[in-house]
């Protein structure tokens, strides 16, 4: 039976500590040596080349892409020491990067995160090849909605069974269709802080962290969605903390 690890939206930051939760799922990838991992996307923030830091001074002082790419190098070489095949999806926040090295083409080839998979030998499936065929009836994509109701809508709107993050919620979706097919959604949330700086004091976020575990035989696969709770996580009946 192969086992699969998925996760998303772990926001990281060089320079700034990683979210328990984020370390406590680097800690289980280390004890349980999944045989794939799939990384929905957001892997790192970069916040100071978003269109939301323009203008605002001092958002990008003591920030440099070339600190966070080489930390994103450096958690690939991690993953990869404990899984068989590592993919990594394109998310919003890594869309960034593209955008700015547009903006900015003589740095390219210097920051670039496909490069970096590339270099590394993984594999990198931007925005635009999303939903990407994970098996023969199980697609996975960054996200298509920040909604509560994300897993409806992208199964509704992919016409595909389908695994998403963006969301950083946690939850499930089965629809049934009048010629007997029924697929299935299941957002999983982020591996980041679940109550960011641009929602304190403002509103509940409904955020939680949690990854998820695709367990696949032959022709059928089940998910299992891990929340993590109090830097703490139930897998198979055993109790997994930092």
């Amino acid at each position: 039976m192969e086992k699969v690890f998925i996760f998303g939206d772990a926001h990281l930051e060089a320079g700034l500590e990683p979210d328990p939760s984020y370390k406590l799922f680097k800690k289980i990838v280390q004890y349980l040596r999944p045989d794939m991992i799939v990384n929905l996307g957001d892997w790192f923030d970069f916040s100071y080349i978003s269109r939301f830091s323009e203008g605002i001074p001092g958002a990008s002082e003591g920030k440099r892409l070339a600190k966070d790419i080489e930390l994103l190098r450096k958690e690939i070489q991690f993953f990869k020491k404990y899984t068989g095949e590592f993919i990594y999806l394109s998310g919003n926040h890594d869309d960034r990067v593209m955008k700015y090295l547009e903006k900015n083409p003589v740095m390219k080839g210097l920051f670039g995160i496909d490069e970096v998979c590339k270099e590394e030998a993984v594999q990198f499936v931007p925005t635009i090849k999303q939903p990407f065929k994970l098996l023969d009836d199980l697609y996975v994509t960054h996200g298509l909605t920040f909604s509560k109701y994300a897993a409806a809508q992208m199964v509704e709107r992919a016409g595909v069974s389908c695994i998403g993050g963006h969301c950083h919620r946690t939850g499930s979706y089965v629809h049934r269709y009048a010629d007997g097919r029924i697929l299935y959604g299941q957002t999983l949330g982020t591996l980041g802080n679940i109550n960011p700086d641009y929602v304190a004091g403002q509103r509940i976020t409904g955020h939680t962290n949690s990854f998820g575990i695709l367990y696949v035989e032959q022709d059928i696969w089940d998910l299992n969605a891990i929340l993590i709770k109090n830097n703490k996580c139930i897998i198979n009946g055993k109790t997994y903390s930092l």
